[in-house]
């Protein structure tokens, strides 16, 4: 299965209340962006994506892009890829 790099992941932060936090609630304490990121280009811009080409720094993106995501599981299970709709 192909995993698009390119076009950025979706790493599961978020922007609730003007505050960046985790899906799940817990906020954010560490951050990785771009520089001059999170700029909220446009004013809809609540969702964080990687992308390895900025060099593995974080973009703030519209949560309403299809990406792929990232997402952290159990150390017991296989990893899954999956083509499906990121949305909140």
């Amino acid at each position: 299965m192909f995993v698009d790099f390119y076009h950025g992941l979706y790493i599961g932060l978020i922007k609730v209340g003007g505050q960046w936090e985790w899906l799940g609630g817990v906020r954010m304490t560490v951050t990785n962006w771009h520089q001059e990121e999170p700029n909220n280009a446009g004013g809809y811009e609540d969702c964080v994506e990687y992308k390895p080409q900025r060099p593995n720094r974080w973009n703030d993106v519209e949560c309403n892009s299809k990406k792929n995501y990232i997402c952290q599981i159990p150390k017991q299970r296989d990893f899954v890829f999956s083509k499906e709709y990121f949305g909140r």
